[in-house]
Protein backbone atom coordinates (compact mmCIF):
# COMPACT_ATOMS: atom_id res chain seq x y z
CA UNK A 1 0.00 0.00 0.00
CA UNK A 2 1.64 3.49 -0.78
CA UNK A 3 2.67 5.68 2.26
CA UNK A 4 0.04 8.96 2.61
CA UNK A 5 1.68 12.05 2.01
CA UNK A 6 0.11 14.34 5.15
CA UNK A 7 -1.57 17.76 3.82
CA UNK A 8 0.78 20.27 5.83
CA UNK A 9 4.31 19.54 6.98
CA UNK A 10 4.59 17.65 9.95
CA UNK A 11 7.71 18.35 12.90
CA UNK A 12 10.07 15.65 14.07
CA UNK A 13 8.54 13.53 16.97
CA UNK A 14 5.20 14.13 15.81
CA UNK A 15 2.47 11.89 13.44
CA UNK A 16 -0.42 13.17 11.34
CA UNK A 17 -4.20 11.79 12.36
CA UNK A 18 -5.91 11.43 8.96
CA UNK A 19 -9.09 11.02 10.92
CA UNK A 20 -9.08 14.44 13.06
CA UNK A 21 -6.63 16.07 10.41
CA UNK A 22 -3.94 17.20 12.58
CA UNK A 23 -0.34 16.58 13.74
CA UNK A 24 0.01 15.13 17.02
CA UNK A 25 2.97 14.42 19.61
CA UNK A 26 3.92 11.11 18.62
CA UNK A 27 2.94 9.66 22.22
CA UNK A 28 -0.98 10.65 21.52
CA UNK A 29 -0.63 7.51 19.27
CA UNK A 30 -0.60 3.81 19.38
CA UNK A 31 2.44 1.96 18.68
CA UNK A 32 2.69 -0.49 15.80
CA UNK A 33 5.84 -2.23 15.44
CA UNK A 34 7.32 0.54 17.28
CA UNK A 35 6.11 3.27 14.84
CA UNK A 36 3.17 5.38 15.87
CA UNK A 37 -0.25 3.89 13.66
CA UNK A 38 -3.26 6.30 12.49
CA UNK A 39 -5.48 7.17 13.84
CA UNK A 40 -4.51 8.84 17.38
CA UNK A 41 -5.96 7.41 20.74
CA UNK A 42 -8.95 10.07 20.81
CA UNK A 43 -9.77 8.63 17.40
CA UNK A 44 -9.80 5.51 18.04
CA UNK A 45 -11.39 5.61 20.64
CA UNK A 46 -14.54 7.12 19.35
CA UNK A 47 -13.96 4.81 16.11
CA UNK A 48 -17.41 2.84 16.86
CA UNK A 49 -19.46 5.64 17.20
CA UNK A 50 -18.18 6.53 13.43
CA UNK A 51 -19.00 2.98 12.44
CA UNK A 52 -22.30 3.27 13.92
CA UNK A 53 -23.34 6.69 11.80
CA UNK A 54 -22.22 4.75 8.91
CA UNK A 55 -23.71 1.68 9.62
CA UNK A 56 -27.15 3.68 10.37
CA UNK A 57 -26.62 5.26 7.27
CA UNK A 58 -26.30 1.78 5.20
CA UNK A 59 -29.08 0.10 7.41
CA UNK A 60 -31.70 3.08 5.72
CA UNK A 61 -30.67 2.49 2.75
CA UNK A 62 -31.12 -1.21 2.87
CA UNK A 63 -34.68 -0.23 3.52
CA UNK A 64 -35.26 1.94 1.46
CA UNK A 65 -34.28 -0.96 -1.63
CA UNK A 66 -36.37 -3.38 0.50
CA UNK A 67 -39.00 -1.22 0.18
CA UNK A 68 -38.97 -0.65 -3.05
CA UNK A 69 -38.26 -4.76 -4.20
CA UNK A 70 -41.13 -5.42 -1.23
CA UNK A 71 -43.25 -8.69 -2.34
CA UNK A 72 -46.34 -7.49 -3.61
CA UNK A 73 -49.09 -10.15 -2.71
CA UNK A 74 -50.12 -12.45 -5.64
CA UNK A 75 -53.29 -11.50 -8.03
CA UNK A 76 -56.54 -13.67 -7.81
CA UNK A 77 -56.15 -16.83 -10.08
CA UNK A 78 -57.93 -16.02 -13.06
CA UNK A 79 -59.33 -19.91 -13.78
CA UNK A 80 -60.96 -20.95 -11.21
CA UNK A 81 -59.80 -24.00 -8.82
CA UNK A 82 -60.97 -27.39 -10.56
CA UNK A 83 -60.21 -31.02 -9.54
CA UNK A 84 -57.73 -32.11 -12.19
CA UNK A 85 -57.77 -35.57 -11.98
CA UNK A 86 -61.47 -35.83 -11.98
CA UNK A 87 -62.03 -35.60 -15.58
CA UNK A 88 -59.08 -38.63 -15.84
CA UNK A 89 -60.89 -40.27 -13.35
CA UNK A 90 -63.94 -40.50 -15.57
CA UNK A 91 -62.38 -41.06 -18.90
CA UNK A 92 -60.95 -44.13 -17.42
CA UNK A 93 -64.28 -45.37 -15.51
CA UNK A 94 -65.97 -45.35 -18.97
CA UNK A 95 -63.24 -47.14 -21.04
CA UNK A 96 -62.93 -49.95 -18.50
CA UNK A 97 -67.09 -50.12 -18.83
CA UNK A 98 -65.99 -50.59 -22.99
CA UNK A 99 -63.47 -52.98 -22.17
CA UNK A 100 -66.01 -55.02 -19.58
CA UNK A 101 -68.85 -55.44 -22.82
CA UNK A 102 -66.27 -56.61 -25.32
CA UNK A 103 -66.07 -60.26 -25.47
CA UNK A 104 -62.79 -61.43 -25.33
CA UNK A 105 -60.83 -63.86 -27.56
CA UNK A 106 -60.74 -67.85 -26.34
CA UNK A 107 -57.12 -68.35 -25.32
CA UNK A 108 -55.29 -71.53 -26.57
CA UNK A 109 -52.78 -73.16 -24.90
CA UNK A 110 -49.38 -72.98 -25.64
CA UNK A 111 -47.14 -75.62 -26.81
CA UNK A 112 -44.40 -76.94 -25.10
CA UNK A 113 -40.75 -75.41 -26.89
CA UNK A 114 -38.85 -78.11 -28.55
CA UNK A 115 -35.05 -78.47 -27.57
CA UNK A 116 -33.32 -77.57 -24.39
CA UNK A 117 -34.64 -74.67 -22.04
CA UNK A 118 -31.67 -74.68 -19.71
CA UNK A 119 -28.10 -73.80 -20.40
CA UNK A 120 -27.16 -76.91 -18.35
CA UNK A 121 -29.74 -79.38 -20.10
CA UNK A 122 -27.10 -79.20 -22.94
CA UNK A 123 -24.29 -80.65 -21.29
Amino acid sequence: MPKRIPPVPVQPGHHFCYVCETPLPAGDFYQRRGKPSSPCKACAKKGPERRAAFLALIEEAREEVRSVFARRPLPEPIIPEYQPMDGFARWLERERKKQAGKRKPPTTPHEPLSGPTRPEETL
